[in-house]
C-alpha cells in the first residue's frame, strides 16, 4: 500500500455469519461504469474462473459503503474486469480484485474509496508473513486474525485478513474525514469476511503450448536493450512474502531483469504462462495504468499484439503464445521503446 500507517489495531475472530445492520441512510451518490470502454469478461474456454467463493457485489454493496464515506463513489469495479497486469495474475490464481472510488487518486490510491483483493489457498502464505517483519500485527494470535493499520496523519487505513484459507488485502481511505477510522474500518472488514466463502473448484492450468519460460541470459537483455546488458542478480527474500508476490508465485509467474551495469537504461520482463486470455479483456477496460497512461493497441512483430504506454516507466503487456508478458523499461524513451518492442518478440522465441 502506498501510504501504510503508524497506528495499529489487531482485530481477533472475523467470525462468519454476522449479519448486516439495518440501512438507515439514503445513499449520497450514485456510481457510474468506469469509463471509456464496457467491461468486458473473458469467453474464451481456457480463461480461469475466480475460486473465492464470494463476488464483489456479494462482499459488499454500493450503497453500504456510501453511507460511510464523505465523497460521492464514481468508479465501480467487479471480478469481470482486467485493468493491468497484476490483474490477470491475481485472476489466474483465482483470486479477484474490487474497487469502489471517487474522483481523486494519490499514486494508485483512491482519496476517497475501498479497493481489495482475495487470494484462495493462502493460509500458508499467510502464516508466513504473519512471521515475518512486515506483518503489522500480534503475530502470536491465533484464529482468523488481521492487522488493521489507521494513519493518524491521513484518513487511510490498510490491512491483511485471513478469512478461512483466503488471503484479505485492503486500502480504505475517506478524504477529508478528521475522526478516527479504526472502529469503522474494523465494523467493515468484519462484515465482508462473514461474506467470504470456502473456496471453489481446483487450481487452473495453462492450455499446452503456452510460453512458459524467459531468455534470461546477458545475450536476451543485450539485444532488448540495445546496449550491453547483464541479467540482474536473483531478488532477495525482500517483499516476497507480500500480497502481490504470493498471487504471482499461485499463478507460476517467473521474471527477467537486465541493467547495463552503469546507471543506464533497465528492462524487466514477467511472463504469466497461458495468460492470453487476459489480452483482450485488457484491451478492452480502456483503463488508465496509474503513474504511465493511456495504453495504446500497437504490432510487435512475433507476437500477437501489444499494449503499451510510457509515463514514469515505458510499461507493455503483449500477447505471445497464448500466455500475456508484461515488459517493463527505464527511464521512459518512446521511441526507444518502441524499437524494443520490435525485438522483443526474437528474444521471446530465442
Amino acid at each position: 500500500m502506498p501510504r501504510r500507517a503508524p497506528v495499529l489495531v489487531l482485530v481477533l475472530g472475523l467470525l462468519l455469519g454476522l449479519t448486516l445492520a439495518a440501512c438507515t441512510a439514503p445513499p449520497a451518490g450514485t456510481p457510474t461504469p468506469n469509463p471509456p470502454a464496457p467491461v468486458v469478461s473473458p469467453t474464451r474456454a481456457e480463461a480461469p474462473e475466480p475460486r473465492v467463493g464470494t463476488t464483489c457485489a456479494h462482499l459488499l454493496g454500493v450503497d453500504e459503503l456510501q453511507r460511510l464515506l464523505l465523497a460521492p463513489i464514481r468508479v465501480q469495479t467487479d471480478e469481470t474486469r482486467i485493468d493491468d497486469f497484476g490483474g490477470a495474475v491475481l485472476r489466474q490464481a483465482g483470486g479477484i480484485r474490487c474497487a469502489w472510488g471517487g474522483d481523486d487518486r494519490t499514486d494508485t490510491t483512491y482519496d476517497t474509496g475501498l479497493t481489495l483483493s482475495l487470494l484462495p489457498d493462502a493460509e500458508g502464505d499467510y502464516a508466513r508473513y504473519r512471521s515475518s517483519q512486515y506483518f503489522e500485527g500480534d503475530a502470536a494470535g491465533t484464529g482468523p486474525t488481521s492487522g488493521i493499520h489507521c494513519d493518524s496523519s491521513a484518513p487511510i487505513c490498510g490491512g491483511e485478513v485471513l478469512v478461512g484459507t483466503t488471503w484479505l488485502s485492503f486500502t480504505y481511505s475517506d478524504k477529508g474525514r478528521a475522526s478516527d477510522l479504526t472502529p469503522t474500518v474494523v465494523d467493515l472488514v468484519t462484515r465482508m469476511a462473514s461474506r467470504i466463502g470456502k473456496p471453489t473448484g481446483s487450481a487452473w492450468s495453462p492450455p499446452t503450448g503456452s510460453l512458459d519460460r524467459l531468455p534470461c541470459t546477458g545475450a536476451a537483455g543485450t539485444t532488448l536493450i540495445g546496449r550491453t546488458a547483464v541479467a540482474s542478480a536473483p531478488e532477495e527474500e525482500t517483499g516476497t512474502v507480500l500480497f502481490d508476490a504470493v498471487a504471482a508465485r499461485h499463478a507460476n509467474v517467473s521474471v527477467c531483469s537486465w541493467s547495463t551495469g552503469d546507471g543506464g537504461p533497465t528492462a524487466t520482463l514477467q511472463l504469466l504462462p497461458g495468460g492470453g486470455w487476459a489480452f483482450d479483456p485488457l484491451a478492452a477496460s480502456g483503463a488508465t495504468w496509474p503513474l504511465i497512461g493511456v495504453p495504446l493497441r500497437s504490432a510487435s512483430p512475433g507476437t500477437d499484439g501489444a499494449l503499451h504506454a510510457c509515463g514514469d516507466t515505458c510499461e507493455a503487456a503483449v500477447s505471445v503464445q497464448r500466455s500475456l508478458v508484461a515488459f517493463d523499461s527505464f527511464p521512459p524513451d518512446a521511441a526507444g521503446f518502441d524499437a524494443q518492442l520490435a525485438r522483443l518478440g526474437g528474444v521471446l522465441a530465442g
